[in-house]
């Protein structure tokens, strides 16, 4: 954000103060890529990890508003919402959550929009390779996130199929990422991908990377009965009589060293449900068919023996005549502390719904305690700190046309500096951006904000910490 001093005074001195403002803006120009090369630099353990879970629309019978655990999350992926043929954007039910979407940012955490599933993608190849409907797309993508409040879209498209949708996805997500920049650099643009070879076959990762935020690994399903043999759902290390499927190592390790992704960028998806091979004695062996129970089916579950392999990593439950292949706390964790050991961005979860036992979810109870607990730990440190920064008086007070507001912080943070008038509505954002620790200012200009002679308010918040002082405004 490039900020401009002005103070009421004469034209020699304020010659000399626009001079000084280039010199400070060109420090703090020098100042700012120091800071973020140094974040880049960091491990992720000094960064925050994101967890972020899908929550379905239809799932709200059995996870309501009310009961969501926003305190354990970072994103919620709302999912979902589609494309038409046309370009336009439908979802069922076709109405928007406010509900959700308020709370979510009540509890101060992100929500996307999810566009595509594994039932509703096969229109994304027709919309990115017509430049007409896409360009009608994402201008409806756009007015859909703005107005319904979201704060990006999450892109799951099961999968391009061929080498033009591979060159079309490319231009879709170029041209979203754009159009999201012009609107508000904040919108968020992800995407949920597939973790193996066959999965990527299609898609650049090189160019994406360009474009995306991060991307939500689907490292499940990954064993569903392909060969005719049962197999593992999620299995976090390869095993004997795996055969040409992939454990969720295999497929890191794919993304990472095979696609050259950046494991700062990856999230790793963890599922919150199993896989019955019925008439099956074991794994790799012949079943009948299969079905997919939810974690809380599978843990009121009687009759069944649970077993461990240890080379997997992952659980499975056996009646003598069909085998579960599911996670629990255990494996788990074990996954979430393969994230932090690999330097991934966090844990994506599908879906919040599919735990709630009573007014419980014990895996997001594991993921939060692996994850989230440290940054927590470490953010009551940073609102510490955080509560000595100060919000000094602005000069001039009264003001005409334009007044300095300067803050000091002890450590480096993003602030947001704001002016509200009297009924309580925003009438500027003087500030939304990672500032370095010391003191730092930013100028409200009344004649650029339109404003009408009063009693005004400005508003620094920055971690935790928010404080609010009042000026004047004469004409």
């Amino acid at each position: 954000m490039m900020v401009t001093i002005t103070l009421f005074c004469t034209n020699s001195t304020y010659k000399e103060l626009q001079m000084s403002v280039k010199r400070n803006i060109l420090l703090r120009i020098i100042i700012m890529t120091i800071v973020f090369s140094a974040m880049n630099g960091l491990s992720l353990a000094q960064q925050q990890y994101r967890v972020v879970g899908y929550y379905t629309m239809w799932g709200n019978t059995k996870l309501p508003v009310s009961a969501v655990k926003f305190d354990k999350l970072t994103h919620i992926n709302h999912a979902f919402a589609w494309p038409t043929a046309s370009g336009g954007i439908t979802s069922s039910p076709p109405t928007i959550d406010t509900a959700l979407i308020g709370a979510t940012h009540r509890a101060g955490r992100k929500i996307l929009i999810s566009l595509g599933g594994a039932n509703s993608s096969s229109v994304f190849s027709s919309v990115a390779a017509n430049i007409n409907t896409r360009t009608t797309f994402i201008q409806n993508l756009v007015t859909y996130v703005v107005n319904n409040h979201y704060d990006g879209a999450d892109f799951d498209w099961e999968q391009p199929g061929s080498p033009a949708d591979s060159i079309n996805e490319i231009a879709l997500m170029k041209e979203t990422h754009e159009a999201f920049q012009k609107v508000d650099p904040t919108l968020l643009l992800t995407m949920a991908i597939g973790s193996s070879a066959y999965g990527g076959r299609y898609r650049n990762y090189d160019s994406l990377n360009q474009y995306v935020d991060w991307f939500n690994v689907m490292t499940y399903d990954m064993d569903q009965g392909w060969s005719g043999k049962s197999g593992y759902n999620a299995a976090l290390y390869y095993y004997a009589g795996m055969g040409s499927d992939y454990s969720v190592d295999q497929s890191i390790t794919y993304l990472t060293r095979s696609r050259q992704m950046p494991s700062s960028k990856l999230v790793l998806g963890v599922p919150f449900y199993g896989k019955t091979f019925n008439n099956s004695s074991g794994f790799n062996t012949p079943f009948t068919f299969s079905s997919t129970p939810f974690y809380y089916d599978i843990a009121n579950l009687t009759g069944w023996t649970r077993y461990w392999d240890n080379v997997a990593q992952v659980p499975y439950l056996s009646n003598g005549s069909s085998v579960i292949t599911y996670d629990d706390s255990m494996s788990i964790a074990l996954k979430c502390q393969y994230a932090k050991t690999k330097g991934l961005a966090g844990i994506m979860i599908w879906e919040l719904s599919q735990d709630v036992i009573g007014h419980s979810q014990p895996l997001l109870d594991v993921v939060w305690n692996q994850v989230l607990t440290s940054v927590k730990n470490n953010e009551q440190r940073q609102n510490t700190l955080l509560a000595k920064a100060i919000l000094y008086d602005n000069y001039p007070n009264p003001f005409n046309p334009a007044t300095i507001i300067r803050f000091w912080l002890p450590i480096s943070s993003f602030v947001t500096v704001s002016v509200f008038d009297v009924m309580g509505r925003e009438v500027a954002t003087l500030a939304r951006e990672e500032r370095p620790a010391g003191e730092g200012s930013v100028v409200f200009d009344a004649s650029v904000a339109g404003i009408s002679t009063g009693v005004y308010y400005y508003r620094m918040h920055v971690g935790s910490y928010t404080v609010t002082k009042r000026f004047l405004f004469l004409k």
